[in-house]
């Protein structure tokens, strides 16, 4: 019996600088160039699986970068997507198919097939001229980057652990930051420049005006799911859930210590541990799972060390009476839930 375990591939687009300053400042631009940089990847990879229909769905999930190792301004995508495709079957499930290996001549053809439509899209939403695009089109890459490198198997889940980890990363490492004296911070560089440079010196000041300028517009996504890993997808739970029984016979790894402080809240309890009411008297329905993640969230905000007394949560809008049994005494906590 083959492997349920899916390889996952790591996808790295950069884009001309010209591109970049309609990229940060318009979000309906990153959504085009990131969507049609799928939509190619999923197309090579239908052609490229053996037994794979038009029907053939990818599982992706990108990652939009705002900065570069500099802390300066670069904005890119990483994607993470799945080394091959699902087939639906009858009665809501999927079937995964392997890929064929990937060369470099295929990456450079998906390149200059993601060029030619992102430069495409441009052109038509009048954010550059048509002559500009032919020009761009003419050079040898047109300075689009497409990078394929990387490839994770399916039982490497530590190495999966690690590029998940690095996609997500935030702009800056703490510990490549360095305070020499009070207005003299050292930020050191993951790798040597070609100019020689291993380090940046900067002011508090001047550390703090570059990382303001890499916050992402509000109401943004910095990551998104793709393909049948998408939220609205019919096929996700299915896709999602492909593999986990294979998972679930491997030897599990015991269970972390938690902080004493949490351990004061108990299991999902049952009806008799928990009652809900709204103060306006109105029905309502909250179960236990926003509860106890507010609770949680709540509680968070506190040092590790449970407080005396009774603990009342106050926060903004609707307002909810909650009795939960915490350190194995019943208490009255007030939640107000935004």
């Amino acid at each position: 019996m083959s492997s349920r375990r899916c390889r996952c591939a790591k996808w790295v687009l950069s884009v001309p600088k010209r591109l970049r300053w309609y990229l940060e400042r318009e979000p309906k631009a990153v959504s085009a160039v990131l969507h049609i940089l799928l939509r190619v990847i999923e197309a090579h990879v239908r052609q490229t699986t053996p037994g794979a229909s038009p029907q053939a769905r990818i599982g992706a999930v990108s990652f939009v970068y705002r900065f570069g190792s500099l802390l300066n301004r670069h904005i890119h995508f990483h994607c993470c997507i799945l080394d091959g495709a699902f087939e639906p079957l009858e009665g809501g499930q999927v079937r995964f198919l392997h890929a064929q290996a990937l060369t470099s001549q295929e990456v450079a053809a998906i390149a200059a097939r993601v060029r030619y439509r992102v430069l495409r899209w441009f052109a038509r939403s009048a954010l550059l001229d048509a002559d500009d695009v032919r020009a761009m089109l003419a050079w040898d890459s047109g300075g689009f980057s497409l990078d394929a490198a990387v490839r994770i198997s399916g039982h490497d889940r530590a190495g999966l652990e690690r590029l998940l980890r690095y996609c997500a990363r935030p702009p800056f490492a703490l510990e490549r930051l360095e305070q020499l004296e009070a207005q003299r911070l050292i930020y050191h560089l993951p790798k040597l420049q070609r100019n020689g440079r291993t380090a940046l010196s900067l002011t508090p000041l001047e550390l703090l005006d570059q990382l303001a300028a890499l916050i992402p517009p509000p109401c943004l996504h910095r990551h998104r799911y793709h393909g049948l890993l998408a939220p609205n997808s019919p096929l996700r739970t299915a896709a999602t859930a492909y593999g986990r029984e294979e998972a679930s016979n491997a030897e599990q790894p015991p269970p972390a210590a938690a902080s004493p402080f949490l351990l004061a809240l108990p299991a999902p309890p049952s009806a008799s541990k928990i009652a809900v009411q709204r103060t306006d008297g109105r029905p309502t329905r909250l179960d236990w799972r926003p509860t106890q993640a507010c609770l949680l969230v709540l509680l968070v905000r506190f040092p590790l060390y449970p407080p005396v007394g009774r603990l009342n949560f106050l926060a903004a809008c609707r307002t909810y009476r909650v009795t939960y049994c915490f350190g194995g005494t019943l208490s009255r906590t007030r939640i107000i839930l935004n």
